[in-house]
Order: structure tokens, then sequence, then C-alpha cells
């Protein structure tokens, strides 16, 4: 059969399919479809956490989230910073995305590392369902304002041309994170993200007893 026959039995087949269905046969119609999402390190053995998986898998999830938005990590190299899981247990911050296993264990990363020269003690906030936790292991002085230099870093979309608002609070925050590079967290606190990584300075309060709060950290293109 050549190439015009073939097309033409095509046609003819679907002359009959309509013939045979009918005009208006469909009058409704159900069906059950499944859905499935998968998260960063849900294989990792972990909920909600990208902990010890290899470089290639840090890779990959590098370039997702900054392939579609940007990233933001929390710096926890001091004492006073911690993480915990989102069993509420503490987490070995060194140990979460980025944890740059292609490099030395506290060299700088450089381009063997997940992000350029982003150490392994920053943990992303995008990656991880983790909570921020202050003076933890010391604890920090009551009825004081603290100020971090650094505390948050932004890695940048790969798109050089594209610029990204970060917003901290808003609707919830601003009682234990108060100000995000001098700006109001309870009014939401912005910061742009670029062409280039860079970091924010932040303040916390503390009162006369332990305190913990809902942060919004959202992420739009500008």
């Amino acid at each position: 059969m050549n190439r015009r026959n073939v097309l033409t039995g095509l046609g003819g087949l679907a002359i009959s399919g309509g013939a045979l269905f009918g005009t208006g046969a469909f009058t409704s119609v159900t069906a059950t479809r499944s859905v499935e999402v998968n998260v960063f390190g849900a294989d990792s053995g972990t909920d909600g956490l990208v902990d010890g998986v290899e470089q290639t898998t840090e890779d990959d999830i590098a370039d997702t989230i900054t392939s579609n938005a940007v990233d933001v990590l929390v710096d926890t190299s001091s004492s006073d910073v911690s993480v915990k899981g989102p069993d509420g247990n503490s987490a070995t911050a060194t140990n979460l995305f980025p944890a740059n296993p292609g490099a030395q264990d506290g060299a700088n990363p450089g381009t063997d590392g997940t992000y350029d020269n982003v150490s392994h003690k920053y943990v992303s906030l995008v990656a991880n369902d983790v909570k921020i936790v202050f003076g933890e292991n010391n604890g920090l002085p009551p009825n004081s304002t603290l100020g971090y230099n650094g505390l948050f870093k932004f890695m940048p979309n790969s798109d050089s041309n594209s610029t990204f608002n970060v917003t901290f609070g808003g609707d919830n925050g601003g009682t234990v994170l108060t100000q995000v590079d001098e700006e109001s967290v309870s009014d939401g606190a912005v910061v742009s993200v670029s062409s280039s990584s860079s970091s924010s300075n932040a303040e916390i309060t503390t009162e006369t007893s332990n305190k913990s709060e809902d942060l919004d950290i959202s992420i739009t293109e500008q």
C-alpha cells in the first residue's frame, strides 16, 4: 500500500468512527486520574530535608531552583544560629543542601561546590523545610535586639536578565525576625535579587521568655 492509500484509509476510518458514535454521544463524563508530586530529598531518607545526597543530585536541585526562581540561604556559621527539621528535632546544618559534598569539608568550595563560593554552613530555605533557631545552645540576652551580618544569602536566577523580589514577612513574621536590610518584616521586607549572588543583614528581638513565629518568605519575578 502506498502513502496515498494509507492516508485515504485513515481518513475513511475517522469518518467511520464519527458515524459510529454519532453526534452528541457524550453528555457527561467522570474520570478519576492519579496525581503525583515529588519533592526535593524525598528519596534521601528524610522528610522535608535534602540530607546527605551526592554532588550530582545537589547540582540538579540547584539547577532546578535557579532556572525557575532564586535560592534563599541562611548562614548557620554563627554559634547562635541553627536549624530544626519539620519533626522538631535539631538538624545538622552542614549535611543539608547545599552540603557541597564535592568539596573538602570546611574548605572554600569554589567551583567544586553546589554554588560557587558558598560554604556548606549555609542552608537552603527553598530546598529544606526547616525552622531557623537563634540561641538554641547558650541562649540570648533577654529584651534585646541582635544584628546578624549576611544572615541571608541569595543565589540568582540562571537567566541574567531576570530579577526577583524576595519578601520576608508581611502576613506572618516580624516578632522574632524584625528587620531584613533595615526594612520591617511586619510590613514585608523586600530584597531584590538580580544577576549576581548577594547577602542581607537581619535583626531579631528577644523578650523575657522563649518565643517563636511563622515566617512567610515569598519569591516573585519582577
